[in-house]
């Protein structure tokens, strides 16, 4: 069985575009070469729905060696983060002008959000990358008197927003976007993209300690924040995060499509955006995976000690291979 590298991801054979021309036919009748790789890339085994699902390591632009580093040497200490510490945040802008969610960037050409931030096809126009201070034309690190500063921003145009099919505003669930960019942003040390868990088994059994939240606390109501400011959060089991959510209404049901952090007094996500990431450290790799997006939470924002709900990326995996095409 094999470890998926670097920009594979652990998915069914059926929908990985090297094996999926032959998903119909029966595996004896593939091309020798392509059943020898299919082999070699064999990834996983699991039953569901009473069915076999095979899982290949399929080769996606998502996971590049850049995704999940922080420039060295440029951590903060406090809850409002440096020039340079999340390069994979992004500001997504309205009709009007205005910054009205987040999201992150996961290749050169996609930014993952949340799908209750794109209203219509045309309610999203383009986004920002490599922001910290939205008053600031440049940002910069003063460290001892020295001035490290990022280049200016990137704001590209959005190309084609793709909610989920199944999205439900009124059920809150399958709350999750991806934004094409009209052109490939450039990498630098304030851009990069975030890893995404790669589907294998073992990342399919990582339990962090804890999250990280990250965001200018933007909502479809408006920027709370100039600068990016980031919280540390718990994980709250779907159980416990239940009672919470009957509190916003009796119709919510929370499943496996989802995640729950939080419940620390006045953080939460209300020191992120919706759209925006729930992410961890991986203690194998030093790299930002994000496993989460903002999807929605209770009006206290952590002052009553109550969770907020995440769409939970891995569920997902699938549908974004299938809807990145570079």
């Amino acid at each position: 069985m094999k470890s998926c590298s670097f920009n594979e991801l652990c998915v069914p054979v059926t929908i990985c575009p090297l094996f999926k021309a032959y998903a119909a036919q029966a595996f004896k009748a593939w091309p020798d070469e392509l059943q020898r790789k299919a082999k070699s890339n064999f990834c996983n085994r699991e039953v569901v729905d009473k069915a076999t699902v095979i899982s290949v390591c399929c080769p996606t632009a998502i996971n590049n060696k850049e995704c999940g580093v922080q420039a060295v040497n440029r951590i903060s200490k406090g809850q409002v983060a440096m020039v340079f510490e999340y390069p994979w945040m992004v500001l997504l802008r309205d009709v009007s002008g205005n910054f009205v969610c987040g999201g992150t960037l996961i290749s050169r050409r996609y930014v993952l959000t949340a799908a209750h931030c794109i209203k219509t096809t045309t309610s999203i126009t383009s986004v920002r990358l490599g922001e910290n201070d939205i008053n600031q034309p440049i940002d910069c690190n003063i460290i001892d008197d020295e001035r490290d500063c990022a280049p200016p921003p990137q704001d590209i145009t959005v190309d084609t927003p793709i909610r989920h099919p199944m999205h439900s505003d009124r059920r809150k669930k399958n709350d999750i976007a991806l934004l094409r960019l009209q052109r490939p942003v450039e990498w630098s040390h304030s851009i990069r993209p975030i890893c995404l868990p790669n589907g294998t088994p073992e990342h399919r059994m990582i339990d962090p300690p804890f999250f990280i939240v990250t965001g200018w606390g933007v909502t479809e109501n408006g920027s709370a924040f100039d600068v990016l400011r980031y919280a540390r959060v718990p994980p709250v089991t779907l159980d416990n995060c239940a009672t919470s959510v009957r509190s916003l209404s009796a119709t919510l049901k929370l499943d496996q499509s989802q995640i729950c952090a939080g419940g620390v007094d006045q953080v939460d996500n209300c020191a992120g955006d919706s759209g925006g990431p729930l992410q961890y450290i991986s203690n194998q790799t030093s790299r930002f995976y994000q496993i989460g997006v903002v999807s929605y939470g209770v009006k206290s924002c952590g002052v009553q000690s109550q969770p907020g709900v995440y769409t939970n990326v891995r569920y997902f995996l699938n549908w974004i291979l299938e809807n990145v095409d570079e």
